[in-house]
């Protein structure tokens, strides 16, 4: 078989390196490019890009970044079609980027969506800055994103997922393996669904992922669910903090914020829960949940409860603002550890414009509890070691400027 460029110069970098008495493990890594104006017979480079992301993809190895430059890509990164390469670590992932400044959107058609990765093989990457974009999907159950068959380790940053039929991220078991120790951090999920109760934002039965800094909106049932399904395999340990949830499961009969329906050891903590039809629920999995713990979220204006506990044994609900959810602040049909929790007026900075810090007479300031758990806030400040938490996602201190207004609980229709 005839040896590729890029075979050849990676083999001449390394052979250079053994010369000089370095070891290839510490060689700088590859940068390859792909841009809609590229050609897959290119070199890879910045001024000779690739033309597809499969391509792109094709040539990585541990270590390797692909920049994909602005766009729209019609094509499916699938496992199943072509395989993914793998990292060793985090410190050496394989990542798959937008190039910086620009926007790239992905649209496949047709199943199995935009993203499937299916092997447990597949470890260690990172996709970060693109459009997922569902618009053109079709099936039932499918999603925009799909991780299962044992898939670990793959870590999805500043990404947008949305318009699916179905769930906007999926992430579960198949051929026998559960998916774990997968993360989504500081993403948008939004405007998934159209079969009501069982459309989600995150469909979640795998165990130790991660949801975190994202913006959650608009999904027709729930924005994250947590369930074990028919598998009969855990989802345990998931965390699921930092968020800002709304407008979930307004059009459904069941839906809202989060439900973490299966498994044990849910933490879910520092999120902000509005205009949801529910806002936390613990309820209802093949397999009773148990051990799962709510804390320092506020959750309020939501259409029927704030917390809602229906099953399971071992749950902790501890220092929450719950205020003015309609239905009731709380609902617990099964024993629950319950305390520290405010119902009263917090004295939010600005409730209307969704701005959920606290003025300083605020009574959530200093009547929490000190939690391992939780050791900083929504904005990642340091919550006080030792002392007495402020209750709500946030912890006081003084303003000095305004915060960005959230946006209203509007859906988008494009």
């Amino acid at each position: 078989m005839k040896t590729s460029v890029h075979q050849t110069l990676r083999t001449s970098i390394i052979l250079a390196m053994l010369l000089a008495g370095i070891a290839p493990g510490t060689a700088a890594a590859a940068t390859y490019y792909v841009a809609t104006s590229g050609n897959d017979s290119n070199a890879g480079s910045i001024t000779q890009p690739f033309r597809t992301i499969r391509k792109g993809i094709s040539v990585l190895s541990a270590g390797d970044t692909l920049r994909v430059r602005g766009g729209t890509y019609t094509e499916r990164i699938d496992s199943n079609q072509f395989a993914i390469p793998s990292g060793t670590s985090w410190d050496n992932a394989v990542t798959i980027a937008v190039y910086p400044g620009e926007m790239v959107v992905i649209q496949a058609g047709s199943l199995p969506g935009v993203v499937n990765l299916a092997h447990s093989y597949i470890r260690y990457v990172i996709f970060d800055g693109f459009v997922f974009d569902g618009r053109n999907v079709g099936g039932f159950g499918t999603s925009v994103v799909s991780l299962w068959g044992g898939v670990n380790h793959v870590r999805f940053v500043n990404t947008e997922v949305k318009n699916s039929p179905s769930h906007g991220v999926t992430i579960y078991w198949g051929n026998g393996a559960s998916s774990d120790y997968n993360e989504f951090r500081n993403c948008s999920v939004h405007d998934n669904g159209q079969t009501g109760d069982l459309d989600h934002g995150f469909y979640i039965n795998g165990s130790h992922n991660l949801v975190e800094g994202c913006r959650i909106y608009n999904n027709r049932a729930y924005g994250v669910q947590i369930y074990s399904g028919y598998s009969g395999l855990p989802a345990n340990g998931n965390v699921i903090r930092g968020n800002r949830l709304y407008g979930n499961g307004i059009t459904s009969n069941n839906g809202g914020g989060i439900v973490t329906g299966s498994g044990s050891g849910t933490l879910v903590y520092n999120n902000l829960i509005y205009e949801n039809k529910d806002g936390v629920v613990v309820c209802c999995g093949y397999t009773a949940p148990a051990n799962q713990k709510i804390l320092n979220n506020t959750v309020t204006n939501n259409h029927r409860f704030g917390v809602e506990v229906q099953q399971g044994t071992g749950h902790v609900v501890r220092n929450n603002i719950l205020r003015l959810n309609a239905s009731g602040d709380t609902r617990f049909l099964v024993n629950v550890t319950n305390s520290n929790n405010l119902t009263g007026d917090p004295l939010f900075v600005d409730a209307p414009a969704r701005d959920f810090r606290l003025r300083s007479t605020s009574p959530a300031i200093d009547t929490g509890q000190a939690l391992n758990e939780v050791q900083d806030d929504f904005d990642k400040t340091a919550r006080p070691q030792g002392l007495a938490h402020d209750v709500g996602a946030f912890e006081y201190r003084a303003q000095t400027a305004q915060a960005p207004a959230a946006p209203l609980n509007l859906r988008i229709v494009q």
